[in-house]
């Protein structure tokens, strides 16, 4: 029975692009028997390569010579690429017209295009990928031709990148590249060492991706992957790679790896003092629980020059520095202040990652010094923002504080929900969400949750919170009163505002900036200001988080 190519693809789907599938589903396109493929394979990879490319370009034989030269090289490629990424492996191969070669191939069938908009990516068919080259592991030139022009495309984009201020452009960037990671990642994994000092630069310079994204773990691990797979490495990247791996550990919270690689990293000649400095700096911040050793540390840095004004991103590192020792030093007032002159100094920039995490000291600084109403609002805050920028361990910071809110004024149930989701949060990530002095208030809280509750019951809701993603415990948030909102109330509320109005909400809801919501709306942004405004104005709400409980609250009621 004839089959068509059509046929073969819905099948190859069905069934998953597994080696073995594919392997007969090109059997099947030749008309040979699939043993006499698979030994083909197994015996004589260029042949049975041969044969297919052969049999793949059957169907445009009329096609320019490009056009195939193009096909044998993209078809290498292991899952999803960019065109960017397509054009320059292509360039390397030293082939031009990269956008009419791309758009010939997609309208042949040859490729397949994956998502919408300007952030689509491209896909071999998998009948058309070359057996036994499905990775980046082959040595024929097609193969090594791929490995330059997309080591080459990674390589331009890390070094365009040098940015330490997360705004909203540098996060969509950010989702952007976290589509491409598969072709790094192949790259990583099929490196024999000679490319060990550009894939190097490209995972040291990109160390705020990974943080960003929370990726940190697996980037370390590439990272090592690399430094173990070769001996000859320059200094330079060396340094750059033992630095990253520094920065990642403290972001995981694993102190003693960051300061294997801060040891390692001081060894190198032509070490640069001033990066190691503020790593050192960070580890001792981050085990630092004596409050005398931290006034001292306060006393200095206060009376250390401070930077010249123009410096957005080092001026908000010196604040959240200043803060966190005020903090440890239990100075809340100082710790206050330097969390305000930070937190304006984000909005005043527009920063989004790094706010998350100073609104969490500036809400357990409020909570210890007593003021529990003002402490939940802004952990509400931080939450939200945390969530917003997918930044789980920040969130998790910040919902810790608003479960003790939730046990405070009577809430046991959510309260012992929320500290299960935590949890959840710390183990997938091996990053614990409870340090700086929480842990006092933490023990109190269980306690008193169980005593309350009693332990069976406790525990029993504990772990239901277990199996609930953070995010669905954004709706306790109300940031106007401390009592739990009138939901029959606030959905009268939300039928007063206009379709238009209800879709911009829903989507401040959900976290998304005036930038992205534009996009999605096909809008101006000082359209989506304009409806911002009237969606204040009607739900009674003075920030985007207090929407975000009037919506929850009313999807409640539905």
């Amino acid at each position: 029975m004839a089959v068509g190519t059509d046929d073969l693809h819905e099948l190859v789907r069905a069934l998953g692009e597994r080696e073995e599938v594919l392997d007969i589903a090109a059997g099947v396109l030749q008309a040979r028997p699939v043993d006499a493929l698979r030994n083909w394979l197994e015996h004589d990879d260029s042949s049975g390569i041969h044969a297919l490319d052969d049999f793949c370009l059957g169907e445009f034989d009329a096609a320019p010579e490009q056009e195939r030269a193009a096909w044998r090289l993209l078809a290498v490629f292991p899952a999803r690429f960019s065109p960017e990424q397509a054009e320059y492996v292509l360039e390397a191969a030293g082939i031009g017209n990269a956008d009419d070669l791309l758009r010939s191939l997609v309208a042949n069938g040859i490729l397949e295009r994956i998502g919408l908009g300007v952030g689509f990516g491209l896909r071999v068919r998998p009948l058309y990928r070359r057996p036994a080259i499905r990775s980046l592991r082959g040595d024929d030139r097609a193969s090594r031709d791929a490995r330059h022009g997309i080591r080459g495309w990674w390589l331009a984009t890390a070094r365009s990148f040098g940015s330490t201020w997360f705004g909203a452009e540098e996060l969509l960037l950010f989702a952007a590249l976290d589509r491409e990671l598969a072709t790094l990642e192949s790259l990583v994994k099929t490196s024999s060492g000679e490319d060990a000092d550009e894939l190097l630069e490209i995972l040291a310079r990109l160390w705020p991706l990974w943080t960003a994204r929370g990726r940190s773990q697996q980037a370390r691990e590439w990272i090592g992957r690399i430094l173990a797979s070769s001996a000859n490495i320059d200094d330079e990247n060396s340094f750059a790679a033992l630095w990253a791996i520094a920065w990642l550990s403290l972001h995981l919270f694993d102190i003693g790896m960051a300061r294997q690689a801060v040891a390692h990293a001081s060894e190198i000649p032509g070490a640069d003092p001033a990066r190691l400095a503020l790593l050192q700096q960070s580890i001792a911040l981050e085990t630092m629980e004596d409050p005398h050793h931290a006034r001292i540390l306060l006393d200095d840095a206060l009376a250390a020059p401070v930077l010249p004004v123009g410096q957005p991103a080092e001026e908000f590192l010196r604040l959240a520095y200043l803060a966190q020792l005020a903090h440890i030093a239990m100075d809340d007032g100082a710790a206050r202040d330097y969390c305000e002159r930070a937190i304006a100094l984000c909005d005043s920039q527009g920063e989004l990652w790094f706010k998350s995490s100073i609104l969490w000291t500036f809400a357990i600084s409020l909570w210890r010094s007593g003021d529990r109403d003002r402490g939940y609002v802004v952990a509400c805050e931080g939450a939200v923002e945390a969530a917003r920028v997918e930044d789980w361990r920040s969130c998790a910071l910040c919902l810790e504080v608003v479960a003790w809110y939730e046990a405070w004024r009577g809430d046991p149930t959510t309260a012992v929900r929320m500290l299960g989701s935590i949890d959840a949060v710390r183990t997938s990530t091996g990053v614990d969400a409870i340090f700086w002095g929480m842990q006092d208030f933490h023990d109190e809280v269980v306690a008193e949750l169980e005593r309350r509750l009693g332990a069976p019951a406790y525990w029993r809701e504990f772990h239901r919170g277990r199996r609930e993603p953070i995010g669905h415990y954004v709706h306790v948030i109300n940031r106007d009163e401390p009592n739990a909102g009138d939901t029959a109330s606030q959905a009268r509320l939300l039928a007063t505002l206009t379709d238009r109005q209800s879709e911009v909400a829903g989507l401040v809801a959900r976290g998304k900036a005036n930038k992205e919501i534009a996009l999605a709306l096909h809008v101006s942004i000082s359209t989506v200001e304009t409806h911002i405004s009237h969606i204040f104005e009607k739900l009674n709400c003075g920030s985007r988080a207090q929407v975000a409980v009037v919506v929850a609250a009313g999807n409640a009621r539905r």
